[in-house]
């Protein structure tokens, strides 16, 4: 009877032992840095030249944000809604 409890405590910890050790993983992924959005939609309207249409400078501000690895749509909708 003893060794029969001792038995239905041990399997489950040694289990759940054996479970986390192998869902865990060693390595730890960094993740990419934001980017400053501010900064990308300033320098995209000072690069339009003077009487610029909204077009243009949407444009611009586009192709800026296109150019950044990782951006998603998600992000500038918010970046846009901030702004507004």
């Amino acid at each position: 009877m003893r060794k029969t409890r001792l038995a239905m405590l041990l399997i489950p910890v040694l289990i759940m032992s054996v479970l986390v050790a192998a869902c865990s993983s060693g390595e730890t992924v960094a993740p990419e840095p934001t980017p400053d959005f501010a900064a990308l939609i300033q320098n995209a309207m000072q690069s339009q030249p003077t009487g610029a249409t909204p077009e243009d400078i949407a444009s611009a501000v586009q192709a800026a944000l296109a150019t950044q690895p990782g951006v998603t749509e998600a992000q500038v909708a918010n970046t846009i809604a901030r702004a507004l």
